[in-house]
């Protein structure tokens, strides 16, 4: 019997995702599941620091792809606590890596802009060396390593600066900060591709059907600052909040951040990918959400 198919004309898998009660998970929930057999893996269901109990879940369901949105993303509780770090984003992806082997399922797992310095001059492309400076950074290129590893047909996705529903993020913290307060100071020395998760999701949808496997970085368009970006926030309010510039050593925090978190998807544009939208349009589909 010929496989199930969408309104598209692909064909429908059954895919499981896990932290399917995660901002990301929970975009890429809603975006798969129009077009596939969704399987939502939620903390409840599955430690996935349990070797045993993530192999017999993913059996038990038996899922042609996995999409891996579970981490641990407190960037400075990571730093605090480098043993959970390493359990949760590194240990538990080696366990989801292993369960897909024995599943044959293929496996896309989100990484981060993190797992590079910072130091580079341009944009970081697929290419480039990882030497991450704080501990999460160190977990989520160790995940990367045993996915690669253990599971040939995989996606290795990086991306960065993710806002969206469902999930503490600095736009929505920025939102509070520019409604309540007179001013606001945000570092302006750090520079990234402030991302929308239901941007991603679709992304990580095309790439998934397209089968072609390997390391991808995805992010919306163009490049700001934290700063330009809360100032694009505030325009965006008409709020009479100002935003202040201020360098990143008079914003201490405990876990170093990468200066330079740009990052260029040499690859997905090779193989044909759609470009995702400008980082200010997703924003005010965001904001137009939120209000």
């Amino acid at each position: 019997m010929p496989a199930a198919r969408d309104q598209t004309g692909v064909a429908r898998c059954r895919v499981v995702v896990t932290g399917a009660d995660g901002m990301l998970g929970g975009a890429v929930v809603e975006e798969f599941g129009r077009h596939h057999d969704v399987r939502p893996m939620r903390r409840a269901h599955c430690d996935l620091v349990d070797p045993r109990c993530t192999r017999d879940w993913m059996l038990a369901e038996a899922p042609e792809i996995i999409v891996h949105c579970a981490a641990w993303t407190d960037v400075d509780g990571c730093e605090g606590d480098p043993e959970r770090a390493m359990r949760e984003n590194a240990f538990a992806t080696r366990n989801v890596a292993l369960a897909a082997q024995r599943c044959e399922a293929r496996l896309c797992y989100i990484s981060s802009d993190y797992v590079f310095d910072g130091r580079k001059e341009g944009a970081y492309v697929e290419e480039d060396e990882p030497a991450p400076l704080n501990v999460y950074g160190r977990s989520k290129r160790a995940g990367e390593t045993h996915v690669l590893r253990y599971v040939p047909r995989s996606w290795v996705v990086r991306t960065s600066w993710l806002f969206g529903p469902g999930g503490n993020n600095f736009v929505a913290t920025m939102v509070d900060l520019v409604r309540r307060k007179d001013a606001v100071r945000v570092v302006h020395d750090q520079v990234g591709s402030p991302t929308y998760t239901r941007d991603l999701a679709g992304a990580l949808r095309t790439l998934v059907q397209s089968e072609i496997y390997g390391i991808y970085h995805v992010t919306n368009s163009g490049t700001c600052s934290w700063y330009e970006l809360a100032r694009a926030i505030s325009h965006c309010l008409k709020a009479p909040c100002r935003v202040q510039p201020c360098r990143s050593e008079e914003y201490p925090r405990p876990a170093a951040r990468p200066a330079n978190s740009v990052l260029e998807g040499r690859y997905a544009r090779w193989s044909g990918l759609p470009t995702l939208r400008p980082w200010h349009e997703a924003l005010t589909a965001y904001m137009e959400q939120l209000r």
